[in-house]
């Protein structure tokens, strides 16, 4: 079991400032699946991905809460507090 935190810069449009926020990954063995199991806890409990390896897993979670932040920005819809 490993949680890792995840930084995402965002920009922001007023004065060109940049903020950060941060996310978990949750990254786990799945002895059934034989495979990591990556979730990123502060969007619930469908936002998971996978990898045959750890660094797998941690490279498509990244993808995934970089299309889950550029989803809720594009939907205007406030992210999940941090």
């Amino acid at each position: 079991l490993s949680i890792l935190t995840y930084y995402t810069a965002l920009d922001t449009f007023a004065r060109g400032l940049i903020m950060t926020d941060r996310y978990s990954i949750l990254i786990q063995w799945s002895d059934e699946d034989q495979i990591y199991l990556a979730s990123l806890p502060e969007f619930g409990p469908y936002a998971r991905t996978h990898g045959n390896s750890y660094e797998d897993a941690l490279k498509n979670a990244r993808e995934v809460l970089d299309l889950l932040i550029e989803d809720y920005r594009a939907r205007n819809k406030p992210k999940p507090i941090t």
